[in-house]
C-alpha cells in the first residue's frame, strides 16, 4: 500500500486487512536490479480494527528511521476531550492537567483525560489549566503554562521535542476533529 505521510498533520484514512505488525519503508532496487524493501520502522499492531498509527522520525529524515506507535482509535479508548502526550526529547517531562500530575520519560507516551474536578466551565465552554516542566536535576524548569479548551468532539496530541537549530525544548500540538 502506498500512501503519503504528511509532516505535522494527519494523512487520509487507509483501510487494510488485519496485520500482526506495521512495517513502513520503501521499495527500491539492489545493485543487481532486484526489488528490495528498505524498512524505516516497524511496530506491533493492536487487536482493534480502528488504529491510529503515529510515525515519528528518529532523525532529520525518514531514512534515519521511524518509531511506529499504534493507538486504539476507538472513541472509548482515545476520544474527544482526551490528550495524547509523546516525549521525543532527552528530558523527563512532568506536567499537571488541573490537579492531575503525570511524568513522561524520553520515548514514553500516554493518554490523559482531564477529570471532571479539573475542568472549569465558563459560558458553556470547558477548560483545563495545564503546566509542563522539564527536569535537568529537578522539576524546577517550567516551560509552558496555559489554559486549554476541552472539547468532547476534539482529541488532542502533544509532542515534546528538542529543536536542534535553536537548542531548545519545544512542544507541537495537533487536533483531530471528530463528527
Amino acid at each position: 500500500l502506498e500512501f503519503i505521510a504528511p509532516s505535522n498533520s494527519f494523512s487520509k484514512p487507509c483501510q487494510v486487512p488485519k496485520l500482526s505488525s506495521w512495517v513502513f519503508g520503501r521499495m527500491s532496487e539492489n545493485e543487481k536490479g532486484d526489488p528490495t524493501f528498505e524498512t524505516f520502522g516497524q511496530g506491533k499492531s493492536l487487536e482493534s480494527k480502528n488504529q491510529l498509527i503515529l510515525l515519528i522520525r528518529l532523525g532529520k529524515e525518514v531514512k534515519d528511521g521511524l518509531k511506529v506507535i499504534a493507538l486504539d482509535s476507538q472513541l472509548s479508548e482515545f476520544g474527544g476531550g482526551q490528550f495524547f502526550y509523546y516525549n521525543a526529547s532527552t528530558f523527563d517531562i512532568g506536567g499537571m492537567m488541573g490537579k492531575s500530575k503525570f511524568l513522561l520519560k524520553p520515548g514514553e507516551h500516554k493518554i490523559i483525560k482531564p477529570s471532571d474536578q479539573d475542568i472549569e466551565v465558563k459560558e458553556g465552554q470547558s477548560f483545563v489549566q495545564t503546566v509542563h516542566l522539564y527536569r535537568k536535576e529537578e522539576f524546577k524548569n517550567p516551560f509552558f503554562n496555559s489554559t486549554w479548551h476541552v472539547n468532547p468532539k476534539v482529541r488532542s496530541m502533544v509532542f515534546f521535542y528538542q529543536d536542534n537549530v535553536q537548542k531548545r525544548l519545544k512542544m507541537h500540538t495537533l487536533q483531530d476533529f471528530m463528527p
